[in-house]
């Protein structure tokens, strides 16, 4: 059986155009996305974004189950792998900025926070399998109708 090789393409999806790709389709997610806060089990995981970026700890104040039993210390942990927490960081950091310039903006912000690390990593997937359809040879249109394909999907 031989390797597949990429095949050079027409029409490349440059770094520049890629970057323009994943921000079209960050605000894509971002607009059509939730408009709630985390529920069940997101409420831990972006509780624990926000307790390492406010406090450099991993401790949360919601239990998720709600008969989870306290961990080290009495303290209560996500369970959650921290990987899935750490990704709504930059939303955390976003929404303390937005609350340091309108105070008021504290509740409405939650919402807009939390979507923020899940419409990004959706955003980059899509470009990476763009990628991936150049390298195995797809026309532009086919890299397209694909790209849209899987930007449904996420």
């Amino acid at each position: 059986m031989t390797p597949i090789t990429p095949i050079n393409p027409r029409f490349v999806l440059t770094r520049r155009a890629a970057f323009l790709l994943g921000g079209v389709l960050f605000c894509f997610f971002m607009l059509t996305g939730s408009r709630e806060r985390p529920w069940a089990d997101g409420t831990p995981m972006f509780e624990v974004a926000e307790a390492v970026v406010n406090r450099g700890q991993l401790n949360i104040a919601t239990p998720w189950p709600e008969d989870l039993h306290p961990g080290r210390g009495g303290k209560t942990f996500a369970i959650a792998p921290l990987l899935q927490s750490l990704q709504h960081v930059p939303g955390v950091l976003t929404r303390k900025l937005l609350v340091k310039i309108w105070p008021g903006t504290h509740e409405l912000s939650l919402p807009f926070a939390a979507h923020m690390g899940p419409a990004a990593l959706g955003a980059a997937a899509v470009v990476v399998f763009v990628w991936l359809c150049q390298w195995l040879g797809l026309g532009l249109g086919g890299r397209l109708c694909s790209g849209a394909a899987f930007a449904g999907s996420t």
